[in-house]
Protein backbone atom coordinates (compact mmCIF):
# COMPACT_ATOMS: atom_id res chain seq x y z
CA UNK A 1 0.00 0.00 0.00
CA UNK A 2 1.65 3.47 -1.14
CA UNK A 3 1.90 5.94 1.76
CA UNK A 4 -0.93 8.24 0.61
CA UNK A 5 -3.09 5.31 0.62
CA UNK A 6 -2.07 4.23 4.22
CA UNK A 7 -2.23 8.15 5.24
CA UNK A 8 -6.20 8.27 3.59
CA UNK A 9 -7.33 5.09 5.71
CA UNK A 10 -5.48 7.17 9.37
CA UNK A 11 -7.78 9.95 8.33
CA UNK A 12 -10.92 8.04 7.51
CA UNK A 13 -10.31 5.95 10.46
CA UNK A 14 -9.76 9.17 12.54
CA UNK A 15 -12.55 10.56 11.45
CA UNK A 16 -14.90 7.37 11.90
CA UNK A 17 -13.63 7.65 15.24
CA UNK A 18 -14.48 11.52 16.26
CA UNK A 19 -18.15 10.98 15.04
CA UNK A 20 -18.90 7.95 16.84
CA UNK A 21 -16.93 8.42 19.65
CA UNK A 22 -19.54 8.97 22.17
CA UNK A 23 -21.46 5.61 21.04
CA UNK A 24 -18.59 3.64 22.00
CA UNK A 25 -17.45 5.54 25.25
CA UNK A 26 -21.69 4.64 25.80
CA UNK A 27 -21.67 1.05 24.98
CA UNK A 28 -18.38 0.41 27.23
CA UNK A 29 -19.57 2.22 29.86
CA UNK A 30 -22.84 -0.44 30.02
CA UNK A 31 -20.53 -3.17 29.05
CA UNK A 32 -18.91 -2.68 32.25
CA UNK A 33 -22.46 -1.80 34.24
CA UNK A 34 -23.00 -5.39 33.34
CA UNK A 35 -20.12 -7.47 34.31
CA UNK A 36 -19.72 -5.44 37.74
CA UNK A 37 -23.36 -6.92 39.18
CA UNK A 38 -23.17 -9.17 42.12
CA UNK A 39 -23.72 -12.79 40.11
CA UNK A 40 -24.08 -16.37 41.86
CA UNK A 41 -22.65 -18.66 39.46
CA UNK A 42 -22.61 -22.84 38.79
CA UNK A 43 -20.54 -24.86 37.24
CA UNK A 44 -22.16 -27.84 35.87
CA UNK A 45 -21.51 -30.78 33.37
CA UNK A 46 -23.20 -31.77 30.99
CA UNK A 47 -25.95 -33.74 32.04
CA UNK A 48 -27.06 -31.02 34.11
CA UNK A 49 -25.18 -31.75 38.03
CA UNK A 50 -23.99 -29.14 39.94
CA UNK A 51 -20.36 -29.22 40.85
CA UNK A 52 -19.45 -25.80 41.82
CA UNK A 53 -21.12 -23.00 43.43
CA UNK A 54 -20.15 -19.52 43.52
CA UNK A 55 -20.31 -15.97 43.78
CA UNK A 56 -19.21 -12.39 42.73
CA UNK A 57 -19.10 -9.07 41.39
CA UNK A 58 -17.66 -9.58 38.20
CA UNK A 59 -18.13 -12.96 36.40
CA UNK A 60 -16.20 -12.22 33.28
CA UNK A 61 -13.20 -11.79 36.03
CA UNK A 62 -14.13 -14.63 38.20
CA UNK A 63 -14.25 -16.89 35.34
CA UNK A 64 -11.57 -16.23 33.67
CA UNK A 65 -9.34 -16.49 37.21
CA UNK A 66 -11.20 -19.93 37.25
CA UNK A 67 -9.73 -21.15 34.05
CA UNK A 68 -6.82 -20.18 34.88
CA UNK A 69 -5.88 -21.88 37.49
CA UNK A 70 -6.13 -18.72 39.78
CA UNK A 71 -8.08 -20.74 41.86
CA UNK A 72 -8.71 -24.20 43.95
CA UNK A 73 -10.49 -25.54 40.89
CA UNK A 74 -7.68 -26.99 38.62
CA UNK A 75 -9.35 -26.86 35.15
CA UNK A 76 -7.77 -27.16 32.14
CA UNK A 77 -9.45 -27.38 28.16
CA UNK A 78 -8.92 -31.14 28.30
CA UNK A 79 -10.89 -31.48 31.21
CA UNK A 80 -13.42 -28.96 30.22
CA UNK A 81 -13.97 -30.78 27.34
CA UNK A 82 -14.20 -34.13 28.43
CA UNK A 83 -16.40 -33.82 31.29
CA UNK A 84 -18.64 -31.28 28.81
CA UNK A 85 -18.41 -28.68 31.78
CA UNK A 86 -20.11 -25.39 31.45
CA UNK A 87 -21.18 -22.47 33.44
CA UNK A 88 -24.48 -20.72 34.59
CA UNK A 89 -25.04 -17.77 36.22
CA UNK A 90 -27.89 -15.59 37.74
CA UNK A 91 -27.64 -11.94 38.43
CA UNK A 92 -28.71 -10.80 42.17
CA UNK A 93 -29.19 -7.44 42.23
CA UNK A 94 -31.59 -7.48 44.80
CA UNK A 95 -28.42 -7.87 47.18
CA UNK A 96 -27.04 -5.40 49.03
CA UNK A 97 -23.60 -6.18 50.56
CA UNK A 98 -20.64 -8.67 50.26
CA UNK A 99 -22.06 -10.54 53.31
CA UNK A 100 -25.48 -11.08 51.63
CA UNK A 101 -24.12 -12.53 48.75
CA UNK A 102 -22.05 -14.96 51.18
CA UNK A 103 -25.34 -15.85 52.60
CA UNK A 104 -27.03 -16.87 49.31
CA UNK A 105 -23.96 -18.75 47.98
CA UNK A 106 -23.90 -20.62 51.24
CA UNK A 107 -27.71 -21.72 51.26
CA UNK A 108 -27.32 -22.67 47.49
CA UNK A 109 -24.13 -24.79 48.67
CA UNK A 110 -26.01 -26.54 51.15
CA UNK A 111 -28.85 -26.52 49.20
CA UNK A 112 -27.53 -28.11 46.39
CA UNK A 113 -24.64 -30.52 48.58
CA UNK A 114 -27.04 -32.28 49.67
CA UNK A 115 -27.68 -34.65 46.50
CA UNK A 116 -23.97 -33.61 44.49
CA UNK A 117 -20.45 -34.18 45.53
CA UNK A 118 -20.04 -29.84 45.11
CA UNK A 119 -16.21 -29.21 44.80
CA UNK A 120 -17.10 -26.34 47.51
CA UNK A 121 -16.84 -27.62 50.68
CA UNK A 122 -20.74 -28.33 52.43
CA UNK A 123 -20.68 -26.51 55.78
CA UNK A 124 -23.59 -24.93 58.40
CA UNK A 125 -24.44 -21.24 57.30
CA UNK A 126 -27.08 -20.83 59.92
CA UNK A 127 -25.15 -19.58 62.77
CA UNK A 128 -21.97 -17.66 60.61
CA UNK A 129 -24.14 -14.58 59.21
CA UNK A 130 -24.83 -12.59 62.82
CA UNK A 131 -25.76 -9.25 60.97
CA UNK A 132 -27.79 -10.42 58.88
CA UNK A 133 -31.19 -10.72 60.69
CA UNK A 134 -33.78 -13.55 60.56
CA UNK A 135 -36.19 -11.30 58.34
CA UNK A 136 -33.51 -10.57 55.61
CA UNK A 137 -32.29 -14.23 56.04
CA UNK A 138 -35.96 -15.19 54.51
CA UNK A 139 -36.38 -12.33 52.18
CA UNK A 140 -32.74 -13.93 50.92
CA UNK A 141 -33.77 -17.58 50.65
CA UNK A 142 -36.41 -16.91 48.53
CA UNK A 143 -34.54 -14.29 46.17
CA UNK A 144 -32.05 -17.25 46.02
CA UNK A 145 -34.74 -19.84 45.22
CA UNK A 146 -36.13 -17.50 42.51
CA UNK A 147 -32.63 -16.75 40.52
CA UNK A 148 -33.07 -17.33 37.04
CA UNK A 149 -30.06 -19.08 35.61
CA UNK A 150 -28.73 -18.92 32.15
CA UNK A 151 -25.93 -20.20 30.48
CA UNK A 152 -23.12 -18.29 30.53
CA UNK A 153 -21.42 -17.78 26.85
CA UNK A 154 -17.82 -19.16 27.18
CA UNK A 155 -16.65 -18.05 23.88
CA UNK A 156 -16.00 -14.74 25.66
CA UNK A 157 -13.03 -16.97 27.42
CA UNK A 158 -12.52 -20.14 25.35
CA UNK A 159 -8.74 -19.18 24.27
CA UNK A 160 -8.07 -18.87 27.29
CA UNK A 161 -8.43 -22.02 28.66
CA UNK A 162 -4.73 -24.14 28.75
Amino acid sequence: MSKSNSSKYEKYGRKWYEEHKEYHREYYREYDKNLKRNAIYLLMDHSGKILYVGKTSNLYRRIKNHVNHNSNLKLNKQIFNELKLHWEYAYADAVNSNEELLYIESYLINKFGRDNELLNEYEPYQNKFKKIDGLRRMQLEEIAEDLVFKKYNMSLIKNKLN
